[in-house]
């Protein structure tokens, strides 16, 4: 190998120095090491100005800086503030406060835009109700659980505390994100009979596999966990379906298990006798080979969770969940695969109750007519955004399933009031989600009003613009069972509505977004 030599000469023409390089044979590399060297320059350059660019989106420059040796000169501006990540943020406030201040004006313009002469409603005499709700005393029960909550990682057992109680004390440590490995067997020692952890995201598969070998036991009944992927793989399946049979299990929930594959839950299944409910949200790299198994281990099987399951082909379901001859609840959010043939065998094969099929892009209203024909028993149906569902489909509802009790519809904008009133008219509506439609009024809120005094419990309504306020009153005074109504991005309703109901129970979710 040739050993290299670096000196500097004067090339020819020019009275500048360059720096070459020379071999021992004598043989310099003149031509290489300038091309070398503008190429270099023309990096420099790009860099530069990618430099003023990105610049410009987070400074402000004034005239004094404007000046030969400034990189940033000419960029930036007035503007600038509008600019960048933080710039985005800022510029959308204003603009959604401009857009609510353009709404105001435009009632204080034409305040009987929003006013339905056919709807009567009277306030009540101003009372000053808390904004939200009644906010009741709590229990002895509540204000313990609180306290346990809080210091949690304080507490030395639970020994003797009922399951219930452990599973609700539980719920909210993981609510305020509490579930560390340190307070895992307060929740899980004593082969509790239920266990349920709704969020793991702090468990690694160590601390799972050795929940698996502490609360396997033929006692076991309900086993939930949730963002359970960062620890639930092979081996804590391995662990679970192999430890002890689990008898006496009905409910089994492994949500987010994104880890998971079909081996490691044929290996759970197995060793299962009695599964009646299976919740398997997100776990993405399932397949639709433990289906085959379902109908083995599992044929009494009631309810069935695939939502966001999107490896599981239409093929795979078409062939074996019709044969779950028990199955009455099925959710197949967000699988593409899903279409008007699939859901049409499924339905003429199993008594399906409850049907969510959100965001299945694929679904038409021939489907919808289809399911319902096949369907009569259906208690609750969830299609939001699934836009291409029209009138066609939802009359078939009203005709079919009388019994509805269920309806989320976010987003469907393609559905016509009067095909909601015919489906609210059957007087046993319990839950109704009609979020962004925003050509609904008020004759169907007085439906509601009238047919739904006694069953409706719960409304959301957000961003339904041209709802007037006195047809919101008018529900929240006849539903006296109605204990919640989201109204998020109405910004005409006032106090007047706030103050003015006569149910004292309602809770209204909300309020911040709204002004007056």
């Amino acid at each position: 190998m040739n050993r290299r030599l670096r000196r500097r000469i004067e090339p020819p023409n020019s009275n500048a120095q360059e720096t070459m390089e020379v071999d021992e044979g004598g043989n310099n590399n003149f031509g290489i090491i300038q091309d070398e060297a503008n190429r270099d320059a023309h990096r420099r350059r790009a860099q530069a100005q990618a430099a003023r660019r990105n610049a410009a989106h987070y400074a402000t420059f004034t005239e004094e800086d404007d000046r030969p040796d400034n990189l940033h000169a000419g960029y930036g501006g007035e503007n600038a503030q509008d600019l960048g990540p933080m710039g985005i943020v800022r510029s959308l406030e204003l603009g959604r406060g401009a857009a609510r201040t353009a709404r105001q004006e435009k009632l204080k313009e034409d305040p009987k835009s929003l006013k339905d002469s056919s709807i009567e409603w009277d306030p009540q005499i101003n009372r000053g109700k808390i904004a939200g709700g009644v906010r009741g005393v709590k229990s002895l029960k509540h204000i313990t659980l609180d306290l346990l909550t809080e210091y949690i990682e304080d507490v030395s057992t639970l020994w003797g505390v009922p399951d219930s109680m452990k599973v609700e004390l539980a719920t909210r440590v993981c609510d305020c994100g509490g579930l560390v490995p340190e307070v895992v067997p307060l929740f899980t020692q004593g082969e509790p009979s239920e266990v349920e952890l709704s969020n793991c995201t702090k468990l690694d598969e160590a601390c799972l596999k050795g929940i698996c070998e502490t609360v396997v036991s033929p006692r076991l009944v309900r086993f939930h966990l949730s963002h359970c992927g960062r620890g639930m793989g092979e081996l804590c399946a391995k662990v679970l379906g192999t430890t002890c049979p689990l008898t006496s299990l009905t409910e089994l929930s492994l949500n987010k298990a994104y880890r998971l594959l079909d081996s490691g839950l044929k290996c759970i299944l197995k060793s299962t006798t009695q599964l009646e409910y299976l919740s398997l949200q997100h776990c993405s790299r399932l397949n639709g080979d433990f289906l085959e198994g379902l109908l083995v281990h599992a044929p009494g099987l009631k309810y069935l969770d695939l939502t966001e399951c999107r490896g599981i082909g239409g093929y795979m379901l078409k062939k074996f969940i019709p044969k779950l001859k028990h199955l009455s609840t099925l959710k197949l959010d967000g699988n593409q695969e899903v279409g008007d043939e699939c859901l049409t065998i499924i339905a003429s094969a199993c008594p399906i109750r409850v049907l969510s099929i959100r965001q299945c892009c694929k679904v038409t209203d021939w489907g919808v007519v289809k399911i319902c024909e096949s369907s009569p028993d259906l208690v609750a149906l969830f299609i939001d955004e699934v836009k291409s569902i029209t009138e066609i489909g939802v009359d078939a509802l009203a005709r079919h399933c009388t019994k509805l009790q269920e309806f989320s519809l976010r987003h469907c904008t393609k559905i016509p009031e009067e095909s909601l009133c015919s489906v609210v008219a059957n007087g046993k509506m319990r839950h109704l989600n009609m979020t962004y439609l925003d050509h609904i009024k008020g004759p169907l809120m007085q439906t509601i009003a009238s047919r739904c005094r006694h069953s409706m419990e719960s409304l959301e309504i957000s961003f339904c613009r041209n709802i007037p306020e006195d047809a919101v009153g008018l529900v929240a005074d006849s539903c006296f069972n109605l204990r919640k109504i989201n109204i998020f991005g109405l910004s005409h309703i006032t106090n007047r509505f706030l103050n003015g109901h006569r149910n004292d129970q309602l809770t209204v979710i909300g309020v911040g977004t709204l002004n007056g």
